[in-house]
């Protein structure tokens, strides 16, 4: 986990593009709208890579339902 200046609580997600309608509410759970949409930029396709790596792990598959 890392943490994102300005980044508050709707860190997690897809990336909003400026003109989306939500994009203005980004800030309600903290922070900054253009630091959240940074931060949610960044990280997406790191937690994507992440859950396919796990996902594609051979240990999980014999645990998983």
């Amino acid at each position: 986990m890392r943490a994102c200046k300005d980044a508050g609580h709707f860190v997690f997600g897809p990336p909003i593009a400026p003109t989306h309608p939500f994009y203005k509410r980004l800030d309600a759970l903290g922070r900054t709208i253009e630091g959240n949409s940074r931060a949610r930029a960044d990280s997406r396709p790191k937690v994507v890579g992440a859950l396919k790596d796990a996902m594609a792990n051979p240990w999980y598959r014999t645990i998983a339902p």
